[in-house]
């Protein structure tokens, strides 16, 4: 109990700069990430990194809320990434994104088509540089039969206004069901709240984890780790604030 609470304690530290990602993940299954561990962000102008946050301006109302939620805005990409060439390759279909009941007590075992991401977002050289550097290192964790790598890339605002509460999992602690799931906060304005979860199968908490800047970033064995958001907060009466993150699917 007091290792946990002095790890627990440790990680709300803001920009703290984690241990190295292979051996924490390999070790306690998650790895944490502040802004300044992800050097390849500064490859990237000012500009080109405000260009890249833009595209959650145009996301398109989440449809499938059986809480009749209208606090969730998201769009979803579909990739391809070849570990001969180690080239990242847009896939043009839309398919149903499905998880099962198991995982996903809210609205698990539905087909959910959602509008897709923008043409220009997938093939951006941010995003291929943040997708490139998370396999670089899970790669070295897992056991690879094939030479392709699926990924879905959600785009997720959770939009929280004076007086209501915005909801960035209302489906509660949960798994995605994939091999490994990447989290990278892409803007927080207007609001308190919206803090990170990890908990082991049997739902014990390991950390909670608050992410603040561009690019600060989760990343879960999800196969061993469960995870959550606490409610977000607007404390503007005027507009509202908003949670902008980037959720990255990988399909061993």
């Amino acid at each position: 109990m007091n290792i946990t609470k002095k790890r627990t304690e440790a990680t709300l530290t803001i920009n703290q700069l984690t241990t190295d990602f292979q051996s924490q993940l390999s070790n306690d299954n998650f790895v944490l990430l502040s802004s300044n561990d992800i050097d390849e962000k500064n490859e990237f102008t000012h500009d080109q990194i405000e260009e890249f946050k833009d595209f959650w301006n145009y996301l398109e109302l989440d449809p499938y809320m059986p809480d009749g939620g209208k606090y969730r805005m998201r769009r979803i990409g579909y990739l391809s990434y070849n570990l001969v060439t180690k080239s990242l390759e847009p896939l043009t279909e839309n398919v149903a994104f499905v998880q099962s009941k198991s995982i996903n007590k809210f609205v698990g075992d539905v087909e959910r088509v959602f509008e897709p991401s923008k043409k220009e977002f997938l093939e951006s050289k941010l995003l291929e540089s943040i997708i490139k550097y998370v396999i670089e290192n899970v790669l070295t964790l897992s056991n690879i039969t094939t030479s392709e790598i699926k990924i879905n890339v959600h785009q997720m605002r959770i939009k929280a206004s004076y007086g209501a509460i915005g909801l960035p999992t209302p489906e509660g602690i949960h798994q995605d069901g994939h091999k490994f799931v990447s989290q990278h906060l892409i803007s927080r304005k207007e609001i308190s709240g919206g803090i990170s979860g990890l908990y082991d199968l049997n739902e014990d908490p390991l950390i909670h984890k608050q992410l603040f800047n561009f690019l600060d970033t989760i990343v879960v064995s999800d196969e061993h780790v469960k995870h959550d958001v606490s409610p977000i907060y607007s404390f503007s009466n005027m507009e509202g604030g908003y949670r902008d993150m980037l959720i990255i699917d990988y399909n061993l």
